[in-house]
Parts: structure tokens; sequence; C-alpha cells
């Protein structure tokens, strides 16, 4: 008994498989928390939505890229320019001297010691400093006489000699104008009146030939210069001259009528200047002559510099001036103005993509943009001179002042010498004796007189030297 019941208190409990738990100890083991439904699924949505935003910003980013790339990398395709372009430059002529006479001319002009005469006009030195000037530099006008003297082929805007050297732009020209005034000053001083006239018209006739060159944009400039030197000299000789009625019509119409500033030759100029123009920009074509020396082409390859966009500025820009070259202030209608200021401004937060072509070309326009008015100018002096002419002619046939514009007929004026300003004739001021051009401004004030002769752009006037003339009653 004892042992059967030694063997209950020693009864081993029963054996529990791995896999089984009691289910008093069930209670007693951490419980995982409850799996929310649907965590899975979420947090793939998550990594979907980061996945998307990035390839968005990425998209994005490309897209940036490529559009800032077209709008500052990306140029236009080169402007059409058949109606601006010139006839290709002729072969070198051997026997064409008249650029190496012009620069033996200019070479000469640079020993003239201007500051050894009075800084006045010529026609206020006295004759001592008249007689020395032209002694010291008689090689001055020796070589300009024969430069006058050559045939008109000579002048052929479109050949290679003319592209050697930038004539127009050698600062010589200033001295020679002086000294040839000097020379007309001297000889109507010595008696000599028509030859007086005869080289101050020499002035116009030199600056005729120059304007036919648009090789240079610099032979325009002096060109306009020298109109302006010889109407200046011419208005001086005709306030006090002696010379007969008939002498007059023949210097008048047949000596300097011929050598006008002309509007076709600024129109036929700015093709040439677009030429020079293009070449700066974007260099020489096939066949064109090199940049001289010192002339380099335009750094293309700025920041912000697309050259073909900054050629359709110029190109748009030369078609309007070649369009309206002979047109009055009024009748103007380009748009370069506006353009100017507008490729000027500059400061924008975000430039733009040809930013400093724009004012490449705002810089470089700006003197072309004032040619129509300065030839307006040059031919407005140049109908001033003709019209006095025109009154000191009626005077010596009439014995009287005309009364207006109107009595100077043909006869006396060709009907086509007008104010290029308003196209109709110029003003004439009785009671101030004055003839004038509205001048730039369009603006009628009456005349006005300058120190110089035709030297105020708003208002070009010159006297007629009858102080006492009153017109005649009715």
């Amino acid at each position: 008994m004892s042992s059967c019941g030694d063997m209950d208190h020693h009864e081993q409990p029963p054996r529990r498989e791995p896999h089984e738990r009691w289910l008093d100890e069930e209670d007693d083991l951490p419980q995982p928390p409850p799996m929310r439904r649907g965590g899975l699924n979420e947090r793939r949505s998550e990594t979907v939505r980061r996945s998307t935003q990035v390839m968005t910003f990425l998209l994005l980013g490309v897209l940036v890229l490529m559009v800032l790339a077209y709008t500052y990398l990306k140029d236009e395709p080169r402007p059409w320019e058949d109606d601006l372009k010139r006839s290709s430059m002729t072969e070198e002529s051997q026997d064409l001297s008249a650029p190496s006479r012009m620069k033996y001319m200019l070479m000469a002009g640079s020993k003239i010691r201007l500051i050894e005469y009075p800084n006045t006009p010529p026609w206020e030195w006295d004759t001592p400093s008249l007689a020395q000037a032209l002694d010291d530099n008689g090689m001055v006008l020796d070589n300009l006489r024969d430069l006058l003297e050559e045939k008109t082929e000579e002048w052929s805007p479109r050949n290679l000699l003319w592209m050697v050297e930038d004539f127009g732009a050698d600062s010589a020209w200033h001295a020679v104008m002086k000294l040839k005034q000097a020379e007309s000053a001297y000889l109507s001083r010595s008696g000599r009146e028509e030859a007086a006239f005869l080289a101050a018209m020499d002035l116009a006739r030199l600056g005729h030939l120059l304007e036919q060159l648009d090789a240079w944009p610099s032979f325009m400039d002096r060109s306009l210069d020298l109109h302006q030197a010889s109407a200046q000299s011419l208005a001086m000789l005709l306030r006090r001259t002696q010379l007969d009625a008939q002498t007059l019509r023949r210097l008048q119409e047949e000596v300097y009528r011929p050598w006008a500033p002309s509007a076709t030759a600024l129109r036929e100029a700015m093709s040439g200047f677009y030429g020079f123009e293009r070449k700066l920009l974007v260099g020489p074509e096939d066949g064109e002559p090199p940049l001289p020396e010192g002339y380099i082409p335009v750094r293309t390859d700025w920041l912000l510099f697309k050259p073909n966009a900054t050629l359709h500025l110029f190109a748009d820009s030369f078609r309007e001036l070649k369009s309206e070259s002979s047109a009055t202030v009024m009748a103007r209608q380009n748009q370069i103005g506006f353009r100017m200021r507008q490729r000027a401004k500059g400061g924008m937060l975000i430039p733009d993509g040809n930013a400093t072509g724009e004012e490449y070309f705002a810089t470089r326009i700006q003197p072309y943009f004032a040619l129509p008015d300065r030839h307006g100018l040059a031919r407005a002096q140049h109908a001033s001179i003709m019209t006095l002419f025109a009154v000191r002619r009626f005077l010596l046939v009439e014995a009287r002042v005309p009364k207006d514009a109107g009595e100077l007929t043909a006869a006396y004026l060709p009907e086509d010498v007008v104010d290029p300003f308003t196209g109709a004739r110029l003003r004439i001021n009785l009671a101030s004796g004055l003839i004038y051009s509205v001048g730039t401004d369009m603006r009628d004030d009456g005349g006005r007189v300058s120190p110089l002769p035709l030297d105020d752009p708003t208002e070009p006037t010159l006297e007629i030297g009858v102080s006492v003339a009153k017109p005649a009653s009715s």
C-alpha cells in the first residue's frame, strides 16, 4: 500500500509537446498589438507616392533645363537679307589712284599745326595768318586738287581698294577743311572773289564724292562735315559779294547745285553699312575682303549673345532706315528708337537670352539712327545757300528783295530746292534779314542766328546780308 501511495506521490506530470500550451499560461504571455487593417497597403501607397513626387520633380527639372537651353543657347536662323546686299566687290584696279591720293593728302594734312593759327573761323583770321597757313601747307591743297581731278570711275564704291584703310576716320580731315576755308577767305580778301567761291565749293564737291563710298561708315560722316564747311564759307562770301547776277547764276546752277547731298546716295549707303556691321558681327563671308588690322569681329561667344538674333535687329533697322532715308521727320514711322530703348533698358531680374547682343545692337545702331536727320540738315544747309544765291540775284535784277520765298520763281531757284524737314520752300524773314529751315525740331521760331552760319540743327539760319532791305509794297 505504501508502495502504491509512493507511486502516486511521485507521479510525473504529463508531457507537453513543444507546439502545445496550457490554457492558464496563455494569459501570462505578452500579447502582440492588434494588426491594423490595411496597414501594409498604406505603406506601399506611401512609397509609391514618394517615388512619383521624385519622378515629377526630375521631369520638371529636365523640362526647365530644356527651356533654358532653348532660350539661352539656341540661336535664330540667319535673317533674309537679299534686299540689303550690295553687289560684290570688284577686283583691284592697278590704275586706280584716288585712294592713294587721298592717303597722301591726309598724311600731309596730319602735319598742319592748327595751334599756330587763330582759334576762330578762317574768315575771321587776319590776312598774314591766312597767307602763312597757305604757304606752310601748300602740298595739302595740291593733293586735294589732284584728288578732285580724278576720273569718275576712281570713286567706284565697290572697288576693293577703298576697303584697305578707313580713310574717313583719319583725324586730319578737320585740319584739311580748315585749310580749304582759309584758302577761300584769302582769295576773297585778295579780290579774287570768284576763285574764293570755287575753293569753297570744292569742299561740297569732295563731300558729294565721299557719300558714294559705303565701304566705311566714316565716309558718310566726313561727307556731311565737308558739306557743312562748304555752306558756312559760302554763306560768308554771299553776305558781302560784289559779283554780278550772271556770275552768281553760273556759280549757283552749274557749279554748286550738282553737289547737293543726295537722299538716294544715303539710301544706297544703308546697304553698305549693314554689310559692315554684319562683317563685324559674324565675320566676312566667302569672297569678302577681311577686316583690316584693328577691326576684330565681335566676340559672339559672350554670355547671352546670339549672333543671328542680333543680326536680325540690324537687318530690320537698316531696312527701315533705307526705306525712310528721304522721308521728312514727320513722315517717318520706323521703330528703331523704340527698339533701342527696349534693348538698352537692361536691369531685368531674369535677363533675356540675347541680352548682351541687344545691348550691343543698341550701342552700334545709334549713329546710323541719327543719319537721316544729319543728312537732312546737310540738305537744308545746301538749300539755304541755293536760296541765298537766288535772293542775291533777285536783288540785283529786280532792285529789291523778294517779299517771300514764293517770289523766287524757277528763274532764280529750282523747284526741287526745298526744306527737307517740311518739303516746302525755306522760310525768309525779311524783318530780320534771315533765311532758315525749321530744323530737326520742326518748329518755326522765325530764324535763329548762331555764331557760325547754319550751325543750329534745330533751326539752321543764315543772314541775307542786306540789313536795310525792306519788302516792296503790294
